[in-house]
């Protein structure tokens, strides 16, 4: 009785993830849309009950993951409306927001606009003799040194 209540959940959690494939493939769905991402939850937990039921724990494993992913899709719209947005701005202390806007919204990415700071990384440029007020070259460790 296991083995066949087994075989029903594993099927439909497959049946239910292909039909989620089957709706990307088809451009009846968007990959962020909820009918997608709830039959990849829902049918990647089924599975993973029925491989349990068969003790395959490989498949297991591979279809709680799809499911948890699943979830995620699912939970991140809610976790993005939580989120602080632009109008939070005046709760933020002065000294963690920075001196120049952000020019792309939370959530959003342009890869034709970069918003970089100046950053100083004095560890990368060559070392300088402080004496003589020129660069040093890099000497081998065994090499005698220069007069």
């Amino acid at each position: 009785m296991d083995e066949f209540i087994g075989g029903v959940l594993g099927w439909t959690g497959t049946l239910g993830t292909f039909s989620a494939y089957v709706l990307i493939w088809r451009g009846w769905t968007e990959s962020t849309g909820r009918r997608y991402l709830l039959l990849n939850a829902v049918g990647g937990f089924l599975a993973s009950a029925g491989a349990l039921a068969y003790g395959a724990w490989p498949a297991v494993i591979s279809n709680l993951v799809w499911g948890l992913i699943g979830v995620q899709g699912l939970l991140t719209p809610v976790w993005r409306r939580s989120a602080p947005s632009r109008d939070d701005a005046h709760l933020v202390p002065a000294a963690a927001a920075s001196s120049r806007p952000s020019t792309a919204s939370p959530g959003e990415w342009n890869p034709s606009v970069t918003d970089a700071s100046a950053i100083s990384l004095p560890w990368l440029l060559p070392a300088r003799d402080e004496e003589a007020g020129h660069p040093t070259a890099l000497a081998a460790p065994d090499a005698a040194p220069r007069s």
